[in-house]
């Protein structure tokens, strides 16, 4: 499993592979002024940035013709040099999540509904805190 291939999560069984929520919710972020604001690892931000991360998501029930409902979880990690400042932008990007566009950019899924899932906590402290909440997103993918 070496090299530098990058896994975005999900296998043929679910066919959530492809969706792109992550991007486009990194992309939002970005736009919204969170320049730092990527799909990846947890390791990438032990010097500080935000991280986007597809978490276990479940499906809510299968359709005839082909198409599932997917709760899909996403995860927000903010990880600064100051706890203030991580505490602050967490919980800023979870307050603007219901005014963000997070349709997919490329047609992989039809969104529902998004909610912040889990509130803003802190998830380790170290040579940086961070602090991190949850996404559900409720989609539809064929």
């Amino acid at each position: 499993r070496g090299g530098r291939h990058r896994h975005r999560g999900g296998c043929g069984l679910m066919g959530v592979a492809s969706i792109n929520l992550c991007d486009v919710l990194a992309a939002r972020l970005r736009d919204a002024g969170y320049e730092d604001a990527r799909v990846r690892r947890l390791e990438n931000v032990s010097h500080g940035g935000i991280a986007v991360r597809r978490m276990p998501s479940t499906a809510a029930g299968e359709y005839y013709g082909g198409g599932r409902s997917v709760s899909y979880v996403a995860q927000v990690v903010v990880a600064r040099n100051s706890e203030a400042q991580a505490i602050d932008e967490c919980c800023a990007i979870a307050g603007m999540l219901r005014d963000l566009d997070l349709r997919s950019a490329n047609g992989s899924y039809g969104l529902s509904a998004a909610r912040v899932y889990t509130e803003p906590q802190e998830l380790y402290q170290g040579a940086v805190t961070a602090w991190e909440f949850r996404i559900q997103a409720d989609i539809t993918v064929r």
